[in-house]
Protein backbone atom coordinates (compact mmCIF):
# COMPACT_ATOMS: atom_id res chain seq x y z
CA UNK A 1 0.00 0.00 0.00
CA UNK A 2 1.10 3.51 -0.71
CA UNK A 3 2.12 5.36 1.80
CA UNK A 4 0.96 9.01 0.40
CA UNK A 5 -2.30 9.90 -0.91
CA UNK A 6 -2.70 11.90 -3.79
CA UNK A 7 -6.04 14.43 -4.24
CA UNK A 8 -8.02 12.75 -7.01
CA UNK A 9 -10.97 14.20 -8.84
CA UNK A 10 -12.11 10.38 -9.72
CA UNK A 11 -13.01 9.60 -6.22
CA UNK A 12 -16.09 11.47 -4.25
CA UNK A 13 -16.93 14.39 -2.60
CA UNK A 14 -19.10 13.00 0.62
CA UNK A 15 -21.26 15.30 2.66
CA UNK A 16 -22.60 14.90 5.94
CA UNK A 17 -24.99 17.14 8.35
CA UNK A 18 -23.35 17.66 11.79
CA UNK A 19 -26.75 18.54 13.99
CA UNK A 20 -26.97 21.78 15.64
CA UNK A 21 -28.87 20.03 18.79
CA UNK A 22 -25.30 19.11 21.45
CA UNK A 23 -27.35 16.06 22.54
CA UNK A 24 -27.59 14.58 18.83
CA UNK A 25 -25.13 11.31 18.00
CA UNK A 26 -23.88 13.30 14.98
CA UNK A 27 -22.83 16.29 17.29
CA UNK A 28 -21.49 13.83 19.86
CA UNK A 29 -19.48 11.47 17.51
CA UNK A 30 -18.24 14.79 15.53
CA UNK A 31 -17.18 16.56 18.88
CA UNK A 32 -15.22 12.60 19.56
CA UNK A 33 -13.77 12.89 16.00
CA UNK A 34 -12.14 16.30 16.70
CA UNK A 35 -10.62 14.98 20.14
CA UNK A 36 -9.12 11.87 17.65
CA UNK A 37 -8.03 14.53 14.93
CA UNK A 38 -6.10 16.33 18.16
CA UNK A 39 -4.46 13.18 19.38
CA UNK A 40 -4.01 11.10 16.27
CA UNK A 41 -4.27 12.91 13.31
CA UNK A 42 -7.05 10.68 12.44
CA UNK A 43 -10.64 10.91 12.23
CA UNK A 44 -13.31 8.42 11.02
CA UNK A 45 -16.65 8.79 9.49
CA UNK A 46 -19.64 6.58 7.80
CA UNK A 47 -19.30 6.39 4.28
CA UNK A 48 -22.80 7.14 2.27
CA UNK A 49 -26.25 4.35 2.75
CA UNK A 50 -25.05 3.10 -0.61
CA UNK A 51 -20.91 2.81 0.28
CA UNK A 52 -19.99 4.05 -3.46
CA UNK A 53 -16.39 5.76 -1.88
CA UNK A 54 -14.03 2.97 -3.48
CA UNK A 55 -10.96 5.38 -3.84
CA UNK A 56 -8.78 7.46 -1.38
CA UNK A 57 -8.20 11.15 -2.57
CA UNK A 58 -11.32 12.38 -2.41
CA UNK A 59 -12.84 15.27 0.61
CA UNK A 60 -15.28 14.65 2.97
CA UNK A 61 -17.46 17.31 4.51
CA UNK A 62 -18.94 17.71 7.75
CA UNK A 63 -21.35 20.76 6.77
CA UNK A 64 -23.16 22.65 9.29
CA UNK A 65 -25.96 23.77 7.54
CA UNK A 66 -26.16 27.52 7.15
CA UNK A 67 -22.42 28.09 8.82
CA UNK A 68 -19.77 26.54 6.80
CA UNK A 69 -18.58 23.34 5.93
CA UNK A 70 -15.08 21.48 7.45
CA UNK A 71 -13.24 19.21 4.25
CA UNK A 72 -10.56 16.82 4.92
CA UNK A 73 -8.92 14.54 2.77
CA UNK A 74 -10.29 10.66 2.20
CA UNK A 75 -7.20 9.11 3.15
CA UNK A 76 -8.22 5.51 3.46
CA UNK A 77 -11.33 3.39 3.01
CA UNK A 78 -11.88 0.32 5.53
CA UNK A 79 -14.17 -1.78 6.60
CA UNK A 80 -17.14 -2.32 9.10
CA UNK A 81 -14.28 -3.97 11.23
CA UNK A 82 -13.32 0.01 11.98
CA UNK A 83 -16.03 1.47 12.96
CA UNK A 84 -15.85 3.12 16.30
CA UNK A 85 -17.89 1.31 19.29
CA UNK A 86 -19.82 4.17 19.98
CA UNK A 87 -21.12 4.19 16.44
CA UNK A 88 -23.19 1.28 17.57
CA UNK A 89 -26.25 3.39 18.59
CA UNK A 90 -26.75 4.85 15.36
CA UNK A 91 -29.28 3.86 13.92
CA UNK A 92 -29.42 2.13 9.85
CA UNK A 93 -25.59 3.02 9.86
CA UNK A 94 -24.17 -0.56 10.65
CA UNK A 95 -23.34 -1.53 7.29
CA UNK A 96 -21.07 1.16 6.04
CA UNK A 97 -17.74 1.33 5.72
CA UNK A 98 -15.39 3.46 7.22
CA UNK A 99 -13.43 6.50 5.84
CA UNK A 100 -10.39 7.37 7.64
CA UNK A 101 -9.91 11.39 7.10
CA UNK A 102 -7.30 13.06 7.34
CA UNK A 103 -7.30 16.07 10.02
CA UNK A 104 -9.58 19.39 8.37
CA UNK A 105 -7.86 20.81 5.50
CA UNK A 106 -9.93 23.51 4.69
CA UNK A 107 -13.25 25.60 5.73
CA UNK A 108 -15.40 26.70 3.58
CA UNK A 109 -18.10 29.46 4.95
CA UNK A 110 -22.19 28.88 3.68
CA UNK A 111 -22.26 31.70 1.80
CA UNK A 112 -19.46 30.98 -0.18
CA UNK A 113 -20.32 27.45 -0.50
CA UNK A 114 -23.74 28.63 -1.89
CA UNK A 115 -21.39 30.77 -4.46
CA UNK A 116 -19.45 27.57 -5.89
CA UNK A 117 -22.91 26.11 -6.17
CA UNK A 118 -22.89 23.95 -3.56
CA UNK A 119 -26.44 22.18 -1.80
CA UNK A 120 -28.21 24.79 0.04
CA UNK A 121 -29.01 22.06 2.33
CA UNK A 122 -27.35 18.65 3.34
CA UNK A 123 -29.75 15.88 5.12
CA UNK A 124 -27.92 12.58 5.73
CA UNK A 125 -24.68 11.41 4.28
CA UNK A 126 -24.18 12.40 0.77
CA UNK A 127 -21.88 12.61 -1.93
CA UNK A 128 -21.89 15.30 -3.97
CA UNK A 129 -22.30 15.44 -7.33
CA UNK A 130 -23.54 19.12 -8.93
CA UNK A 131 -20.76 20.71 -9.55
CA UNK A 132 -18.45 18.41 -8.29
CA UNK A 133 -15.46 19.36 -9.98
CA UNK A 134 -15.72 23.04 -9.83
CA UNK A 135 -15.99 22.62 -5.88
CA UNK A 136 -13.09 19.97 -5.61
CA UNK A 137 -10.83 22.31 -7.62
CA UNK A 138 -11.64 25.41 -4.90
CA UNK A 139 -11.37 23.23 -2.10
CA UNK A 140 -7.75 21.96 -3.16
CA UNK A 141 -6.26 25.06 -4.79
CA UNK A 142 -3.40 25.75 -2.06
CA UNK A 143 -2.91 22.19 -1.63
CA UNK A 144 -3.15 20.37 -5.37
CA UNK A 145 0.62 19.75 -5.88
CA UNK A 146 0.63 18.29 -2.37
CA UNK A 147 0.46 14.58 -1.18
CA UNK A 148 -0.81 13.57 2.35
CA UNK A 149 1.98 11.22 4.26
CA UNK A 150 0.16 8.90 5.94
CA UNK A 151 2.77 7.63 8.51
CA UNK A 152 3.47 11.60 9.25
CA UNK A 153 -0.02 12.79 8.89
CA UNK A 154 1.74 15.88 6.92
CA UNK A 155 1.12 17.45 3.64
CA UNK A 156 4.43 17.58 1.64
CA UNK A 157 4.68 19.21 -1.94
CA UNK A 158 4.91 17.17 -4.89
Amino acid sequence: MEDFVKFNINSNIVLSPINKNTKSKSYIDYLQELEYQRTTNEMRWDDSNRNTTSIPGGLFGFVHNYKRIEFSLIVKIETLSLRRESWRENINQNDRKVLILSPIIKTIQWDDWINMGGHKKVQGTTVLKTNKEHIFNSIILELKDFSYYIDTSEFIKN
